[in-house]
């Protein structure tokens, strides 16, 4: 338990030096901040039941569909974590073959 009041206690002082430093960015970080709180709140009492694990788990038989709590949201979490692995592998691959001051890969054909 004492490491974690020491990383907590790290994280705090971060979180407060980037505020104190911040100057005109305060109010946009501490919106973000009171935003992401708000949305993940207002998802948890949309649908707390998401988090609970089904109560039948058995694998149904050939033909037959089970509905499964939960599973749109999985579905779509799955789908959301693709398109922005997507976009992230992207991005790197910009950053690191397409830059100008890339020498190395330069000639090659990418």
């Amino acid at each position: 338990m004492h490491e974690l009041k020491v990383l907590l206690k790290a994280r705090r002082q971060a979180f407060a030096n980037r505020t104190k430093h911040a100057g005109g960015h305060r109010i946009v970080l501490v919106a973000a901040v009171v935003l992401a709180a708000v949305l993940a709140a207002l998802g948890y009492l949309s649908a707390p039941s998401l988090l609970e694990l089904p109560e039948d788990v058995i694998t149904p038989r050939l033909g037959e569909r089970k509905a499964v709590v939960g599973e749109s949201a999985l579905e779509a979490s799955f789908w959301l974590t693709a398109l922005v692995c997507a976009v992230s592998s992207f991005r790197v691959m910009e950053l690191l073959f397409r830059r100008e001051d890339v020498r190395v890969v330069a000639l090659l054909p990418i």
